[in-house]
């Protein structure tokens, strides 16, 4: 099942003829075609206030009786539903909106992108609530742009999330931003090994930051490179030739292959 969750201006502009986006905002929403398309309690308060804003409504404030008549009249749409809240969402909240300085616009977005967010579920009803059946798909379309690109967090700095930020930083300083560029060259796998996981990217000459002295090596092949003395035991190839760069002038020991 797939599910979306709009932000309040979305829904706002759906229900407000005036609204600079009602042409856009109505389209979408004639055309949607989410299994769901979900409230949470942010979204419904904030519609509701929205509506009953004198300045929002250009000085033709609804009154608390009218907003709730909007609402309703969404809520008989078949597709829309009213999403329950989860215990993980504070955790969620609170390190998505956890920024160094003062940031009044962070905490909306924070909530929907925890809320949203492809690490947490979103449940089509209450019965799936209760039992722990569902499953989300990550955001939607309309949700994307409040995401980082790796689509697991909101943007922190620069349009990244904090883990992306970080990775980007440290490729800049250590490997002049060639880094990602190196992983993606070598398929994301180790030179050495093939394996595809806690992979590091090795200076062949060290602090030369050039594509073809920059190879990729999971983490057990980097730490073999710089710790192992001498060359006593069976490694691959490619590692024989990594190992001899970075100890040049020691002997490395023959290495037979053996037949089947």
């Amino acid at each position: 099942m797939t599910c979306c969750s709009p932000d309040i201006n979305v829904w706002l502009a759906i229900r407000v003829a005036r609204h600079v986006y009602n042409g856009p905002a109505a389209a979408w929403w004639n055309q949607e075609e989410s299994d769901a398309i979900g409230f949470c309690r942010f979204t419904q308060l904030g519609l509701l206030r929205h509506l009953t804003n004198i300045a929002t409504m250009k000085g033709s404030p609804l009154t608390n009786r009218q907003a709730w008549k909007v609402f309703e009249s969404l809520e008989r749409d078949a597709r829309v539903r009213f999403f329950p809240e989860w215990p993980a969402l504070d955790g969620l909240l609170k390190s998505y909106s956890d920024v160094s300085q003062a940031a009044d616009n962070v905490w909306g977005d924070a909530y929907l992108a925890a809320y949203a967010s492809p690490r947490s579920r979103v449940f089509g009803s209450t019965h799936e609530a209760a039992t722990g059946r569902g499953r989300s798909d990550g955001p939607c379309p309309s949700e994307r742009a409040c995401f980082c690109p790796c689509g697991h967090d909101i943007p922190w700095l620069g349009g990244l999330c904090r883990a992306c930020y970080r990775a980007a930083a440290r490729s800049r300083q250590r490997f002049a931003g060639l880094r990602e560029e190196v992983l993606e060259r070598d398929g994301h796998a180790c030179r050495a090994r093939g394996a595809g996981e806690r992979l590091h990217v090795h200076h062949r000459k060290p602090g030369v930051n050039e594509r073809e002295l920059l190879i990729t090596v999971c983490a057990g092949c980097h730490v073999r490179l710089h710790r192992l003395g001498a060359v006593r035991i069976w490694i691959p190839e490619v590692l024989v030739v990594l190992w001899e760069e970075q100890h040049p002038g020691i002997a490395v020991q023959l290495q037979f292959p053996v037949a089947a």
